[in-house]
């Protein structure tokens, strides 16, 4: 994992969704889980570093914080925190789960 969710720029992608006429549609945002563990050569393992899973933690509480507070101007998001590593194919599967639609757009 070479970044954190940053809450603004998550608003701004969000928020960026109104230019091809989608800013009344449902948000899902979909956050994974890592396990503390020896990272290893291949990304695709789910584990990071204490320090790392820490900063990740931070992250996610302040987007958490920033959309249930209501001091961002986007209402109509919904945040799915996973509780085992899904990586980002089997995310994208866990989200569609929850919808009904025939029509999604997946934003990575």
């Amino acid at each position: 994992m070479k970044s954190d969710p940053e809450p603004d720029i998550l608003e701004k992608v969000i928020q960026s969704l109104s230019y091809a006429g989608l800013s009344g549609c449902r948000t899902i945002l979909v956050m994974d889980y890592f396990a503390v563990g020896k990272p290893r050569k291949r990304r695709l393992c789910g584990q990071l570093s204490a320090g790392r899973i820490a900063a990740y933690e931070q992250r996610t509480e302040a987007v958490l914080q920033k959309f249930a507070s209501g001091s961002s101007n986007i209402n109509n998001i919904e945040i799915l925190r996973l509780e085992s590593w899904h990586g980002f194919a089997l995310a994208v599967k866990r989200a569609l789960q929850e919808v009904q639609s025939s029509l999604v757009c997946v934003v990575q």
